[in-house]
């Protein structure tokens, strides 16, 4: 008897060792984007944007790409959950790093269409395009008002986003 329990459980091991009997878990299924809510993050530019928008905004005044001794960054930013459309201003506060390609990697996970604001003429501007590219985004441009940084209008930049999304 005791032989028999022996070879059993043997068996079982060989068969459980073999891969036959390994249960993986089924990936947590990302919600279908005809359920998801829209959202804005990143720098001022998105949080102005996010409000003419009157969507959900995830963006502080000034926050750099990448953390620095003052501030957090913009992933930090960022939640957990999933959007259908999301739109993203970011490199304006620092210079150009490996944070606007990590952002567009956040972005690709998390968002069923992403796209970004650049001011036409920024510094910030072959960051943010290579990064989008790189992950399927897209690029929208506008005219940068008296500051040559922040858009003249936010209702334009809004409208302008608004036709993309269509």
């Amino acid at each position: 008897m005791f032989t028999l329990l022996f070879i059993a459980l043997v068996i079982i091991g060989l068969f459980v060792l073999s891969g036959c009997a390994v249960v993986e878990p089924t990936p947590a299924a990302t919600p279908q984007p005809s359920i998801l809510r829209d959202g804005a993050g990143g720098d001022s530019i998105a949080w102005g944007t996010g409000q003419a928008l009157h969507v959900a905004t995830f963006a502080r005044v000034g926050e750099p790409s990448c953390p620095n001794r003052k501030r957090p960054g913009i992933l930090s930013l960022l939640p957990a959950e999933h959007f259908n459309r999301f739109v993203m201003s970011a490199g304006v506060n620092d210079a150009p790093g490996l944070c606007v390609p990590k952002i567009a990697a956040w972005m690709s996970g998390h968002t069923a269409r992403g796209y970004w604001l650049v001011g036409y003429g920024a510094p910030e501007s072959a960051m943010v395009v290579n990064s989008a590219a790189a992950y399927g985004q897209r690029v929208l441009f506008f005219t940068p008002g008296p500051d040559r940084v922040h858009p003249r209008s936010y209702p334009e930049v809004a409208g302008a986003v608004r036709r993309a999304w269509q």
